[in-house]
């Protein structure tokens, strides 16, 4: 029962700062997961089919896949252990696991995990090195079941539940999908596509790099829209967020986004001044075969290193940007 197992309003003093981290860690862990698996697939499908073959790529999307397992896994105990107060200390329970099944956050959370092995064995068969026509269906299957499917069972695990209107949780899924397919594309690129070691040409590299920036242009604006619809509905007035934990986090986390966007915009301008110039060049010159497609590579290391930076820079922003969405899921609004 919830009952026997919740703590005693008059004497709780909520979660020490000790299991606050470490359940904090793993709810970042659950969202960098999904953003390697779901992300990085969602880029495979939009921009680069012949990554599925890559082993780079697939140890990619093994890492993600075991993440979002493990977080997954790990969450379920420790949002029991929440429900009992809030300590490392508090002995876990098969009472506490049944509490936290009979709640949303857990029945989500289970649906996560059978929904992580069915797209795991899914993603099994479209990584394959098999003909296009084999592989096909797993591949379309897998993007929708782990593309699309897996985060909605995020809308189920913070604020987002608890509203009782449709579009809070669609925003919030909306919002949700285009940060990992963001982040999962950026990581991609950067110990994927960038790293071929000669194996991938600039045309191709360039190719990829400029359907990813459409990509990423869009998810910007979605992530914009979803996130002023999201401040206006959740928190309803500025005076509420003054002064409070969930508004200092806010601040922090709208000034990163901003600042990663900032540097999207140097590597969309990279893409397009350099890469369409360059296949501009390349199409007129015609069949400059295996010379002119060295000078080609040469005179593109510049904006491929002038990119790389860019996007480690654009991934690291947003991985402290999913830290904090980790916190904020679980601070009140309107928390000091």
């Amino acid at each position: 029962m919830i009952a026997s197992v919740a703590p005693d309003p008059a004497g709780a003093v909520g979660p020490d700062w000790t299991f606050s981290v470490v359940f904090a860690t793993f709810r970042w862990a659950g969202y960098v997961g999904l953003a390697l698996l779901a992300g990085g697939l969602m880029f495979l499908v939009a921009c680069w089919s012949d990554g599925f073959r890559d082993r780079r790529v697939r140890r990619v999307l093994l890492a993600g896949w075991l993440v979002s397992m493990v977080s997954a896994i790990a969450v379920l105990p420790l949002q029991g252990i929440y429900l009992a107060g809030g300590s490392l200390s508090t002995p876990y329970s098969a009472a506490l696991l049944e509490a936290t099944l009979q709640l949303d956050y857990g029945r989500y959370v289970v649906a996560r995990i059978v929904l992580l092995v069915v797209g795991g064995f899914l993603l099994a068969l479209a990584v394959r090195d098999r003909p296009r026509s084999a592989v096909r269906a797993p591949r379309t299957i897998s993007a929708v079941v782990l593309g699309l499917v897996l985060p909605v069972t995020w809308a189920g695990t913070g604020h987002a539940n608890a509203s009782g209107e449709l579009t809070v949780p669609i925003a919030h899924v909306a919002h949700l999908v285009t940060s990992t397919c963001w982040l999962g594309g950026l990581t991609v690129l950067l110990f994927c596509v960038f790293r071929q070691d000669g194996t991938a040409s600039e045309e191709e590299v360039g190719r990829v790099v400029a359907r990813f920036s459409r990509v990423a242009a869009a998810c910007v604006a979605t992530l914009a829209a979803t996130g002023v619809y999201r401040v206006l509905r959740d928190v309803g007035s500025v005076g509420e967020l003054a002064g409070s934990t969930y508004g200092a986090l806010l601040v922090f986390k709208i000034a990163a986004v901003v600042l990663v966007v900032w540097f999207g915009s140097m590597s969309r301008a990279v893409v397009r001044t350099r890469f369409s110039f360059r296949a501009a060049g390349a199409a007129a010159a015609g069949g400059g075969g295996r010379r002119g497609n060295r000078a080609d590579r040469g005179a593109g290391g510049v904006p491929i290193a002038s990119l790389r930076w860019s996007v480690l820079a654009e991934a690291l922003i947003v991985l402290v940007v999913l830290g904090v969405t980790a916190v904020l899921v679980a601070t009140p609004i309107g928390s000091h």
